[in-house]
């Protein structure tokens, strides 16, 4: 696997992967300029003459390593950004329930917020960008809040699903990459997808989605 310094975040990863395997060797060719000095290789070339006289040379992992973090990666990398995709819908009145069965209706206002993370690399491929109106994400996080009034009901129902769609996508990153989502990452995406779920349950009607994307 070939590297460009190119990509910081790449870097961090790799580096990463070289720390927890410090008996691996590296191979480390150099290049023509500071933007492709260094190039990587996980695995040597099958033909290690012919690597030797390319240019390429074996290297103790560890020292590749601090290499890659030099050239721009750390453990403090930012993590790759990801959307929050989600709907809420709303009953213009609070019913009375005994399991399944509808014992009677009260004024009022029913919230349903649901919310779910989504890398941006999987966006175009779980969630169409052109669609309006989708339904409950796929495994997304809901939550339902009856009030006497309605914006007060969309902001806590708002504020739950956003807030366990985000840690829950945080958790999942951190397990499948390595990398933690930055608290404050994970409080701006948390705020702007309850402002947007927010602002859309305000709206007349009784179904709306929303998307949000934190880049860092």
């Amino acid at each position: 696997m070939n590297l460009p310094t190119a990509c910081p975040a790449a870097h961090t990863r790799l580096a990463r992967w070289l720390r927890q395997h410090p008996t691996r060797q590296a191979w480390r060719i150099s290049g023509l300029g500071p933007e492709v000095a260094l190039y990587f290789a996980l695995q040597p070339p099958a033909l290690a003459d012919e690597a030797w006289l390319a240019g390429w040379r074996p290297q103790p992992a560890a020292d590749v390593a601090g290499l890659l973090d030099f050239a721009g990666g750390t453990d403090a990398e930012p993590s790759d950004p990801f959307t929050v995709f989600g709907n809420v819908r709303k009953k213009y009145l609070i019913e009375q329930r005994a399991g399944e069965k509808i014992l009677g209706r009260t004024k009022g206002f029913t919230v349903e917020a649901c919310a779910e993370g989504v890398a941006v690399a999987a966006d175009s491929l779980q969630y169409p960008p052109n669609r309006t109106s989708p339904a409950a994400p796929d495994g997304g996080r809901c939550q339902q809040v009856e009030g006497a009034e309605l914006a007060p009901a969309c902001v806590s129902a708002c504020r739950a699903a956003c807030g366990n769609a985000v840690e829950q996508y945080a958790v999942l990153a951190r397990s499948t990459t390595g990398f933690a989502v930055a608290d404050d990452a994970q409080a701006r995406a948390s705020r702007a997808c309850s402002r947007e779920c927010a602002y859309e349950c305000n709206k007349p009607g009784k179904f709306y989605g929303f998307q949000v994307t934190s880049r860092r």
